[in-house]
């Protein structure tokens, strides 16, 4: 079987979400081959454990244009979204055309508006996964941007099955399935992971997945009532090295992301879906750092004070010690058990059980 999966290259975590769907199908139907269409690196998809794929690197969507991973470029958003929308019709009928030779029998669309029109052309079902979906983000924006917001309502709209994922922005009624967070899940134990990092069971560890934002000259040594304390450093790295109790880990490396997070009693990170989706299901405490223009970021912080032992750390803090204050309130939480099934793993049921030709 061969499925086409579209992505949005906003930020790596609608990969994730789209990641952890592929593991779910590939448990189920191990001969399933997925054609992802995405801008989103292929080595991404290569260190997340996906069996069999095909990429495909195709701009399926623009999104919002950032200046740095907190500030929008609304500007160069609008120049981007009006050229992506003149060719976004004759690139569907394209790449339609490399459904059909592919012979994909379904087409899953992470707000990716490109994928459900290509499946229309093609005459293949489609497949609609959100949290939020485009057109919501730009009227919540104003402006020239929120021009742009019945264009991609009835391009969205246009999917023959919706599926929202909670925590989700907007009730759509029409919907066909609510699930719950979508996460990818651990391949290793715990224990399996730090002792490939040279880290004691019984130490505290840290995970900063925040790139070069944090200052190494503030990280301690050690902590006021002697624990044992480590700190693993996400970023772009050579190498995985240790420099004392401070290990940095480059963004593709022979560990699973979720692996390290299951590894760890505190993550500190952007606050995006499949962070706090992921932070969930492993049960950690969990420190975020906000955008405040978009419109998600209220949606999200609301369902990690109410579900995550959970606390904001500004940016200004990390220029100083205040963000650590914070981080070592976060270590006396234990890791909560969850027992709620994976948005993941009900999308691949669902869908199974309603296309009938999965099964053919």
């Amino acid at each position: 079987m061969d499925i086409a999966y579209f992505i949005t290259p906003h930020g790596f975590g609608h990969a994730a979400r789209a990641t952890a769907v592929m593991l779910e199908f590939q448990e189920i139907f191990p001969n399933i081959h997925f054609h992802i269409y995405t801008t989103v690196p292929r080595q991404f998809f290569e260190t997340s454990l996906i069996k069999q794929f095909s990429y495909h690197k195709v701009l399926t969507d623009i999104g919002i244009v950032q200046k740095t991973p907190f500030e929008e470029n609304i500007q160069v958003t609008i120049q981007h979204l009006k050229s992506f929308i003149s060719s976004l019709d004759s690139q569907a009928f394209s790449i339609s055309k490399q459904l059909v030779k592919h012979q994909c029998c379904l087409v899953l669309c992470d707000i990716s508006p490109l994928g459900i029109k290509a499946a229309k052309v093609a005459n293949i079902p489609s497949v609609l996964i959100e949290n939020f979906r485009w057109d919501w983000i730009y009227k919540s924006y104003g402006g020239q941007l929120a021009d742009f917001s019945n264009y991609f309502k009835e391009s969205f709209e246009e999917a023959d099955v919706h599926i929202q994922a909670t925590p989700f922005c907007q009730k759509i009624e029409t919907a066909n399935l609510v699930v719950n967070p979508i996460a990818r899940v651990p391949n290793l134990s715990k224990e399996e992971v730090r002792a490939k990092l040279n880290i004691p069971n019984q130490a505290k560890v840290v995970l900063l997945a925040l790139g070069n934002m944090v200052d190494m000259q503030y990280l301690p040594k050690k902590t006021n009532t002697n624990e044992i304390l480590y700190f693993i450093v996400t970023g772009s790295f050579k190498e995985i090295k240790c420099e004392g109790n401070i290990i940095f880990i480059p963004q593709y490396n022979y560990l699973f992301y979720v692996d390290i997070l299951n590894a760890s009693d505190v993550v500190i990170a952007k606050a995006g879906y499949s962070t706090i989706a992921e932070v969930y299901f492993t049960g950690i405490s969990f420190g975020y750092v906000t955008r405040q223009n978009f419109a998600e970021m209220k949606v999200l912080c609301e369902f990690a004070h109410q579900f995550i032992p959970s606390m904001e750390i500004l940016e200004s803090e990390f220029q100083s010690t205040l963000w650590l204050e914070k981080v070592l309130g976060l270590l006396h939480f234990k890791k909560i058990e969850r027992k709620q099934e994976n948005g993941a793993k009900q999308i691949a049921q669902y869908i199974i059980k309603h296309a009938t030709f999965l099964l053919s």
